[in-house]
C-alpha cells in the first residue's frame, strides 16, 4: 500500500508494511513512525521546498543514482566490523546496481504506476511534483543505505527474489494502480494488500548475528531486532526481541528510522510494542490513552487518542485528526477542537488549505484559485 505526502512537517511515503518518512528539506533525513499513525495534513513550507527542488531542475533521476557513491554510516565511536571491507576497496567488489534494483522494484514500480494515472496537465500541478520528488528522494535514500550495507558486508541481496518482488509489485499495481485517491489515505493500512507482496520481504537478507553492530533492523538476521541505534551517528546491536519493560528500537525518540520490509524483525516479544520512549510496552484496552493503533489490544483502534472498539468516526462525528475518520472524509477542525469528520471536497469546490496534499480535497487545493482541482484520478 502507498501513502505519500507532507504531513505535520514530515514528508510521508508509506509502502505496504514499511514506512519512509522523509524530510524533503533535509535531503532525506528520516523520522520513525508507528503503524496506524496519521500522515495526512500537509506542511506548506516542507511541500514548497520539495516543489522548488523539482522546479529548480535539481531532481535526481533513478538512472543517475546508479553511479551515486554510498556514504559510510558511522558506527559506535569509530568501531567497525571485524574483517569488514574498507568502503573504498569494497565498492569495486559489489554489484553497484543490486541495491538500486531492489529500491526500483518497489518504489520505482509505484512511481511508474502513479504516472500512468496522471495526464500531462496533472504533471504540471504542484501536488504531482511533490509526490514525484518524494519518491525520487526515497529511491535515493534506499539505494544509499542498501549500498552502504553491502559494502560493509552486513547484508546480501538475492537477485532472483528482487525480480520476484518487482513482478509481484507490478502485478498488484496493474490490478489497482497507485492513483491519487489511494495515494493519500487517512491510514496507510487501508491501502490494497496487493501493494505489500510477501515477495518483497526476501530480496535483502541480513547477515548480522546477536551482538553484531547494526544500522537498522534489516541488517540483522531475520528474527532479530536492532536496539540502541541512532541511524546517523551510532550503531545499535542485533538482539533477540526484548521482553516487556526492556529497551527496544532506537536509542531515543526521534532517532532516524528506515522502515524497510526486509525479513522479520519483531521489536519486542509477544504482543508488546516499542513505545516512543524505546521501551517494550504492553498494549492497552478500552478508553486507555494511545498515540497509534499498535498501542491498543486487538479489536481496538486508536481514535481521538483513546483505544476504541467502535471503529473510526463517520461523517458528522468528532475527531482530532484525519486518522480518526473513515476513508473518504477528513477532520475539519475549523479552528476548533475536536473537529468534525467531513466528506472530501470534489473538484471545483472552494478550499482553504492551499497546497495541502490529500487533506480537505479529494484532489489538490490550488494555491492560485483557492479551489479543489482534480488530480491523477481524483474526483
Amino acid at each position: 500500500m502507498v501513502s505519500m505526502g507532507v504531513r505535520h512537517g514530515v514528508a510521508v511515503v508509506s509502502i505496504g508494511a514499511w514506512v519512509l518518512l522523509l524530510f524533503a528539506s533535509c535531503g532525506g533525513a528520516v523520522q520513525s513512525a508507528s503503524p496506524g499513525e496519521d500522515g495526512s495534513t500537509a506542511d506548506s513550507d516542507a511541500a514548497a521546498e520539495a516543489d522548488a527542488t523539482v522546479e529548480g531542475g535539481s531532481e535526481t533521476s533513478t538512472e543517475a543514482m546508479t553511479d551515486t557513491a554510498a556514504p559510510d554510516v558511522p558506527s559506535d565511536e569509530g568501531e567497525a566490523d571485524a574483517g569488514a571491507p574498507d568502503a573504498a576497496d569494497a565498492a569495486t567488489s559489489i554489484d553497484a546496481g543490486a541495491a538500486l534494483a531492489v529500491c526500483d522494484a518497489i518504489l520505482g514500480t509505484i512511481s511508474r504506476s502513479f504516472d500512468f494515472c496522471c495526464s500531462a496537465a496533472d504533471m504540471t500541478i504542484r501536488g504531482y511534483k511533490n509526490v514525484h520528488n518524494l519518491i525520487t528522494t526515497a529511491i535515493n535514500e534506499c539505494d544509499t543505505n542498501l549500498s552502504t550495507s553491502l559494502i560493509r558486508a552486513r547484508i546480501r541481496i538475492d537477485e532472483a527474489q528482487t525480480q520476484a518482488c518487482a513482478t509481484a509489485m507490478a502485478t498488484g499495481l496493474a490490478a489497482t494502480p497507485a492513483c491519487w485517491p489511494d495515494v493519500f489515505l487517512n491510514r496507510s493500512s487501508d491501502s490494497p494488500a496487493t501493494w505489500s507482496p510477501a515477495a518483497c520481504q526476501s530480496p535483502v537478507v541480513g547477515q548480522q548475528a546477536v551482538g553484531d553492530p547494526c544500522f537498522q533492523d534489516y541488517e540483522c538476521a531475520s528474527g532479530l531486532t536492532c536496539v540502541g541505534y541512532t541511524g546517523t551517528t551510532t550503531d545499535g546491536r542485533c538482539e533477540t526481541p526484548p521482553a516487556l519493560g526492556q529497551p527496544c528500537g532506537p536509542a531515543a525518540h526521534g532517532a532516524v528510522t528506515y522502515g524497510y520490509p526486509f525479513g522479520a524483525h519483531p521489536s519486542c516479544q509477544g504482543s508488546a510494542f516499542c513505545q516512543l520512549g524505546s521501551i517494550c510496552t504492553a498494549p492497552v484496552g478500552a478508553d486507555a490513552g494511545c498515540d497509534f493503533t499498535e498501542a491498543c489490544l486487538p479489536g481496538f483502534e486508536c481514535v481521538e487518542a483513546r483505544c476504541s472498539a467502535g471503529g473510526y468516526r463517520s461523517t458528522g462525528e468528532a475527531c482530532q485528526g484525519d486518522n480518526d475518520c473513515v476513508e473518504g472524509t477528513y477532520c475539519d477542525l475549523a479552528d476548533a477542537s475536536p473537529g468534525i469528520c467531513t466528506p472530501l471536497l470534489a473538484g471545483g469546490s472552494p478550499c482553504n488549505h492551499p497546497g495541502a496534499d490529500g487533506h480537505q480535497c479529494s484532489g489538490f487545493c490550488s494555491e492560485d484559485a483557492g479551489t479543489c482541482v482534480t488530480l491523477c484520478g481524483s474526483q
